[in-house]
């Protein structure tokens, strides 16, 4: 799998998702997978459920997602790695949720509840923290959201997934975890941090479309805006 990771993060820094999607595509038809497969394939579909949810592709999210969902029951009828099992099941729940708003007071504290399991299991697991992040991030704060909370955890992944993940440069999360940072130091109104968080992004990865050609020119008018008032 070394080398669809080094795939899947070409295709989210190039914004390639035609491609992202036939990748896992063909490792769906796999008739071979193992455990330590069926959660990396989770990983990459639950890259391309993400996007498929912003670009408002809910038919295609929805059909993805289903096909997730059977390897993490899978997952979990062998009990492997049930953090990350908790993780996704929180993350789906939100995207469940940001396709079809009435549903949030029943899927909310669902997702909340796999969360907040997924930390309790292995607190050292960074992917918990950002779903506890997405969902202070995204929760309006008259029922408890908060955008200075969600930075604190987006934050607390980012050190987690620095000190024990090896190759996290080489990982599509990443960069995507920066993003997310830099839209909650946004979201706080404080352009500086996050023009930092982007100048770092594109240090690291000069070819980062998201950034570069939508991303930045979008915070810097920001702060134009604000210096002219």
């Amino acid at each position: 799998m070394a080398q669809d990771n080094e795939k899947i993060l070409n295709y989210f820094l190039t914004d390639k998702m035609n491609e992202w999607k036939l990748l896992i595509d063909n490792l769906e038809n796999s008739s071979q997978k193992t455990l330590e497969d069926r959660l990396e394939l989770v990983n990459y579909q639950y890259g391309y459920i993400a996007w498929c949810v912003g670009k408002e592709k809910h038919n295609d999210a929805k059909k993805y997602m289903a096909k997730a969902e059977r390897h993490l029951d899978e997952l979990e009828k062998n009990n492997y790695a049930k953090s990350w099992i908790y993780s996704y099941r929180s993350a789906f729940n939100g995207f469940k949720i940001a396709m079809s708003r009435w549903s949030a007071p029943f899927l909310g504290p669902k997702s909340i509840e796999f969360a907040e399991n997924a930390r309790r299991i292995d607190p050292n697991n960074w992917f918990a923290f950002v779903q506890l992040a997405n969902i202070k991030f995204y929760t309006p704060s008259i029922v408890g959201g908060s955008k200075k909370e969600a930075l604190s955890f987006y934050l607390k992944a980012k050190s987690l997934f620095e000190n024990n993940d090896k190759s996290y440069l080489k990982n599509w999360h990443y960069p995507n975890l920066l993003v997310s940072i830099a839209n909650a130091y946004i979201a706080l109104e404080n352009y500086d941090a996050a023009k930092q968080i982007y100048d770092q992004a594109l240090n690291i990865y000069p070819n980062f479309h998201w950034i570069k050609n939508e991303l930045y020119p979008d915070l810097l008018k920001k702060i134009k805006d604000k210096n002219e008032k």
